[in-house]
């Protein structure tokens, strides 16, 4: 199977995230010690305890807010994360000199085996793939070139004394329909910056120690950031577990042709490949 960073050795793949997301667990916190063995066995021995608010809308309209945990599995150099929480399960990697979307399909798919087996999942919500890819401004390639021009948005109109170029920012969504899996997805594209150069969107959290990565140059970047998903109601996690290989792939299949065939351009194609 053909993938960015094969056809594009070069190219602005900066992240890869997989995620499931199923009914709550609130007692999560007991499995802790057994989830954390089984992950230090199978390369991710680093562990960070996360801690934050999250808010929550009552029956009627009120508004809680509670202490939201999550716990970090990581790889020595911190290039792959495991985050789980009462309600998700997402594995990042970082580094993809040597990417191959089989391999960390592969990974992630033992990995959710294995914790269901130590917590019993119920019911699955959803499952997600998701690309970021980040682009640096060069002089050789800047955004504007690598990206089609139908998808840089509407020009601001020119009686207005705007004092400076702005920050570009566009999403779209659209469902598609998998046949093959007789199932139906949603498919989002976004595209935003940021002028700092950080290498990474800020929801992402390459390393829980507070540690922030950068481009070289530390210019504007422009992230064309990939989700595909599955919403599952009442979704039975045999049925996923059973068909997780080819649900993943028809995902990544979509991600890749929207990439290839309609964001960039030729000029990007042969300069990153």
């Amino acid at each position: 199977m053909a993938t960015m960073k094969q056809e594009l050795s070069n190219g602005p793949l900066s992240v890869v995230l997989f995620q499931m997301q199923y009914a709550p667990i609130l007692n999560i916190e007991k499995y802790i010690p057994a989830i954390q063995d089984s992950c230090r066995k199978a390369g991710f021995p680093q562990i960070n305890k996360m801690r934050g608010d999250m808010l929550q809308i009552g029956q009627n309209g009120e508004v809680e807010k509670t202490i939201a945990l999550q716990w970090v599995f990581a790889s020595a150099d911190y290039q792959r994360t495991l985050f789980v929480d009462s309600e998700k399960l997402t594995f990042q990697v970082f580094d993809l000199t040597n990417y191959s979307f089989e391999d960390l399909l592969s990974t992630f798919t033992q990995i959710m085996i294995k914790i269901d087996s130590l917590v019993d999942f119920s019911l699955i919500n959803r499952v997600g793939l998701r690309f970021i890819n980040t682009i640096e401004e060069k002089p050789e390639l800047t955004w504007k070139a690598a990206i089609k021009p139908e998808f840089q948005g509407s020009p601001f109109p020119d009686g207005v004394l705007w004092t400076d170029e702005g920050l570009y920012s566009w999403a779209r969504q659209r469902s598609v329909a998998l046949s093959e899996l007789n199932m139906a997805s949603n498919f989002l594209v976004r595209m935003y910056q940021n002028t700092v150069g950080r290498k990474y969107p800020e929801d992402i959290i390459r390393d829980p120690r507070g540690v922030i990565d950068f481009v070289s140059s530390r210019s504007l970047v422009t992230y064309v950031d990939l989700d595909h998903f599955i919403l599952f109601q009442n979704g039975k996690k045999e049925l996923l577990f059973s068909k997780s290989r080819e649900i993943f792939v028809a995902l990544h299949t979509v991600i890749e042709d929207v990439f290839f065939s309609s964001l960039i351009t030729k000029e990007a194609k042969q300069l990153w490949s």
